[in-house]
């Protein structure tokens, strides 16, 4: 419809002198004729001025475009239209090569029908055409009144059969341009058979139907063009493809809005969360006074790594906020061994300082192109290539049931380097953490960013404030600049800057010195992974412990702490870092903090409350608790000397050192050393078991090796999975397919990444009868493969026998400890008192080649085959008692059984304190009541401790929060980890 003249309306109807040309108004519509005759056609020629003729109708001179815009077709002599009565107007034939000339006896043209196409001003008169033999002179009648064609469709004329002329030949007559058609000749006009007629009509028809989709397509592009600029303004443009959100959200959680896209990266969104627009904590990114966000932005679909925003009220509108990103500048925190330059604070700064590094980044601040937009502070979504704004309340003020979740992109953020792929984080023995990616095309080097943020949870802290996630700013950290695509950040570490290792040397001794004058140790500094020492801000678990004042197990059961916005970034740059760069590569290290070491616990080392003491000491990790760890004593730096046996130990398996002298233990090395010895077996073999092992580095990918049939469909009925794309690889690696297609997976929005969905596969799967994996992703084409490989195979080429054996034994137990009606408790209950009563701890591998190491080469899961699986199930099989097991065999088993059984539970990892040390550990999760609950059947079972201690308890229980439980992130990919009641 036109916009500007609806229903068609020519807009000469509006014209002030009425119609003075005979415009029809009705829009071509049958019947709707004027008095005076004239019928205009909806040709370009619509609405000019016309001619008019004596009669009433426009005049026949000037020429024009023929109907439909071809070259107009001699006419058909006259004849009776089959079954209508009414007779064609005729024409005179023109046989004699003159031009022709319109029959005097044609009555005056009162009443004609329009022609489609033609310009007013334009008509060719209608002439008597000849008689056949026989036949009396017809009388003249004039044309009958056809219809008006309705839309574009020709009228239909029924083919009628040709009749034979009369053979009389009109006299020549004299030339005349009224009657000279355009396109006539001198030859006259040829009359057309009626397969020609047809073909016209035909012709007519089809371009009439070309039109019209023509027609179509235009007014449909015109209706998206509206569409789209009406759903967009200054901030971006809303989107009705919700698959952007992929199927990483259960929507009986989260309310998806529609997405927005292509924003400017300092955009400001404005929410309604009605009163509680006013009654947010002051100076807070958003928090209510419970300490709860209002709103946030993450950049992962998991909901875990947050960005800075600032929420604030709206003073112009009532009840609303605005929300944008925070301003902050990335801070140093490297030594460069290239240049050899200390990349952070002075050392009198850090030396003045609890842990060296403060609170405030400010007097380090990066001139970063890359997060600071032009070098100086932000205050722009930076980095990612997508967001997910959430607002926690609703315009009333409460809480929502399903809080409001919406996807959104920037424009401005350009980047013309693809982001690293396959970003791998382990730390090793010694407490160092290593950083791997695939390397980028076009990249010169690489900036390795921490960001972190976190909050204490004491004591205090009721139930729901320990379950809240963290909601503190972040900071941003630059820890290293490789030119290749792995570094190892202790080469980065401050303490390795010049001049600093030797200011570090003996801090032992002087915190004792200090100690003896009142002082407290945690005014000593710290000497390993200086990067990540300002991750609780000075707050640490052994800072707020003060020797005799209440037990270290006390202590550590107040002090609980959440630090989910913990990740390391890396971005891939060219030569100019302002016009080449990539996305940042993110990746969660939370569960890998504990493991990194950053200096003595001083003031747990001097508690007094704990036997053994001068066996064990006390380090403090990044995510700022306590752990205990075995002193490791290097016998061949021991010397007599007059107050004993000096020795240097280390602080477990860390670089960290330091000098015990040990007085009373004996008068020769040799005595104190076999005294030691002892007394330290004797004390470890209290301890509570662990035995988490990993595989003693990662592998290389042979893309050669490709097990199965990708092109075949994959059975995925019996595998378990929190989503579709873990059952996927789950279901490939139990029909020992190792090498895949992901296509469909990989590249969905939301998607995990491949390592993570890998991870719980395997973890989840107990039949797979793995424990360690590797994995890369390549792209061919449009396709994406995964591949996987193992780095522990205990059973080589027997595994698809012994898993099928498994998957028997495993039906078999459940029906004798499982009866009908039992519901989740009796069925957890039942499944821990099997392994309880069936299982042994292995106490003798434990001691000899687990307590003191985290990690093993791919013999030993050979050597020991039911170590780390659920094959301890089978008992005693080839000849192997494999039924006698650690934590790992416990739990996959207890995984295997449940499955089984139908009960709810999955397979989890962590490190807890066992007494003298604080380890790697298995356990299970198991759904009860609608609640997660731990169960640990590997402390059921060893200790000497009850059998029911550890089975069905909370995870803020007294029971679990004393054993410094901390929970790793690999089993469960990172968008699910909250279903199971891990944060």
């Amino acid at each position: 419809m036109n916009q500007q003249n609806p229903g068609s309306q020519h807009p000469n109807e509006q014209h002030p002198e009425g119609n003075p040309h005979g415009w029809n108004p009705a829009g071509g519509q049958p019947g709707a004729q004027r008095p005076d005759g004239w019928n205009p056609s909806p040709s370009p020629g619509r609405g000019q001025q016309a001619n008019r003729s004596p009669y009433g109708g426009p005049s026949s001179g000037g020429q024009g475009p023929h109907p439909y815009g071809r070259q107009p077709q001699r006419p058909v002599p006259p004849q009776q239209r089959s079954g209508s009565g009414q007779q064609l107007p005729p024409y005179r034939a023109n046989q004699g090569g003159g031009p022709r000339q319109p029959d005097p006896r044609q009555t005056p043209y009162q009443d004609r029908p329009p022609y489609q196409g033609m310009r007013p001003g334009r008509e060719i008169p209608y002439a008597s055409g000849p008689q056949r033999s026989g036949e009396s002179p017809r009388q003249p009648q004039p044309p009958q009144s056809r219809p008006v064609y309705q839309g574009l469709r020709a009228p239909q004329r029924q083919p009628q059969p040709r009749q034979p002329w009369s053979g009389q030949v009109a006299a020549p007559q004299a030339p005349s341009r009224r009657s000279r058609r355009r396109g006539s000749h001198s030859g006259g006009y040829a009359v057309p058979s009626a397969g020609a007629a047809a073909a016209m009509r035909s012709r007519s028809r089809r371009n009439n139907i070309i039109t019209l989709i023509i027609a179509a397509v235009v007014i449909v592009a015109m209706y998206a063009t509206y569409t789209f600029f009406t759903n967009r303004n200054e901030h971006g443009y809303a989107s009705n493809d919700m698959s952007v959100y992929g199927n990483s959200f259960d929507t009986s959680k989260y309310d998806l809005q529609k997405p927005w896209l292509d924003t400017p990266s300092d955009v400001t969104f404005s929410e309604n969360v009605g009163k509680m627009s006013v009654m947010m904590k002051k100076y807070t990114e958003g928090l209510t006074q419970d300490g709860e966000p209002v709103a946030a932005v993450y950049t992962d679909p998991a909901l875990t790594q947050r960005y800075s925003i600032n929420v604030s009220e709206d003073k112009e509108k009532s009840g609303y906020v605005n929300i944008n990103a925070a301003s902050f500048a990335p801070c140093a925190n490297y030594y460069d061994p290239g240049t050899r330059k200390l990349n952070a604070q002075s050392f009198e700064d850090i030396a003045s300082n609890d842990y060296y590094v403060g609170d405030s980044c400010l007097d380090r601040q990066l001139d970063d192109d890359y997060f600071a937009g032009d070098g100086s502070v932000g205050g722009k979504f930076i980095g990612f290539e997508r967001y997910f704004l959430v607002v926690y309340y609703g315009e009333d003020g409460e809480k929502l049931a399903k809080p409001k979740v919406t996807y959104f992109t920037v424009y401005d953020d350009k980047h013309e380097l693809q982001a690293p792929q396959n970003v791998e984080v382990d730390v090793n023995k010694r407490g160092e953490v290593n950083v791997s990616w695939n390397p980028v095309e076009g990249a010169t080097h690489y900036n390795v960013y921490l960001r972190t943020g976190g909050k204490i949870k004491t004591k205090d802290a009721s139930k729901l404030e320990r379950q809240q996630a963290d909601t503190s700013a972040q900071s941003t950290y630059l820890l290293a600049k490789p030119t290749g695509n792995s570094v190892n950040l202790a080469d980065w570490d401050p303490t390795k800057a010049p001049g600093f290792r030797s200011y570090l040397s003996g801090a032992l001794d002087k915190a004792e010195e200090e100690f003896e004058t009142g002082k407290v140790y945690s005014d000593t500094p710290i000497y390993q992974n200086m990067q990540f020492a300002n991750l609780f801000s000075g707050q640490s678990e052994d800072a707020l412990f003060s020797p005799g004042s209440s037990s270290l197990e006390e202590n550590h059961a107040d002090y609980q702490r959440s630090l989910s916005n913990t990740s390391l970034l890396v971005v891939a740059f060219g030569d100019d870092e302002k016009a080449s760069n990539s996305p940042a590569a993110q990746v969660s290290i939370t569960s890998m903090l504990s493991q990194v070491p950053l200096g003595p616990a001083f003031n747990a080392m001097m508690d007094e409350s704990s036997v053994n003491k001068e066996y064990v000491t006390y380090i403090t990790v990044a995510d700022g608790l306590t752990r205990i760890v075995p002193r490791r004593y290097d016998w061949s730096t021991a010397k007599v000397t007059s107050e004993g046996v000096e020795v240097t130990f280390n602080l477990g398996e860390t670089t960290m050192t330091s000098k015990q002298v040990l007085s009373d233990k004996g008068d020769t090395v040799a005595e104190v050393k076999a005294r030691v010895e002892k007394d330290t077996a004797a004390v470890q073999a209290a301890d509570k078991q662990t035995g988490l092992m990993t595989g003693d580095g990662s592998g290389t990918i042979d893309w050669n090796d490709s097990t199965g049939d990708i092109s075949k469909a994959v059975d995925m009925n019996g595998v378990s999975g929190s989503i579709e794309y873990v059952r996927f690889i789950a279901a490939n690696l139990l029909q020992d397919r190792t090498y895949m297609d992901v296509t469909k997976y990989y590249d969905q929005a939301g998607a995990p990444t491949a390592k993570d969905a890998v991870d719980e596969a395997v973890a989840q799967n107990p039949l797979i009868l793995h424990t360690y994996a590797y994995s890369a992703t390549k792209r061919s084409g449009s396709k994406v493969y995964l591949k996987v490989q193992y780095y522990d195979d205990s059973y080589g080429s027997s595994t698809a026998r012994v898993r099928k054996d498994l998957d028997a034994k495993a039906d078999q137990i459940v029906s004798k400890i499982i009866t009908p009606g039992m519901d989740a408790k009796a069925k957890a209950t039942a499944i821990n008192r099997y392994l309880v009563d069936n299982f042994e701890y292995d106490y003798a591998t434990y001691r000899s080649e687990m307590q003191s190491r985290t990690s093993a080469d791919r013999n030993f899961y050979v050597r020991h085959k039911s170590n780390q699986n659920a094959s301890g199930l089978l008992g005693t099989y080839d000849g192997q008692k494999l039924n006698v097991t650690v934590c790992a065999g416990y739990a996959k088993a207890y995984k295997l059984l449940a499955d089984k059984a139908k009960l709810d539970a999955v397979y989890v990892t962590g490190t807890v304190n066992t007494g003298t040390s604080n380890g790697g550990h298995a356990w299970n999760k198991v759904k009860v009541g609608g609640q997660w609950l731990v169960v640990d059947s590997t402390w059921n079972d060893s200790g000497g401790g009850s059998p029911i201690q550890y089975l069905l308890v909370s995870d803020d229980s007294d029971v679990i929060r004393g054993r410094g439980q901390v929970y790793d992130r690999d089993e469960i990919v990172d968008a699910k980890l909250a279903d199971y009641g891990i944060s």
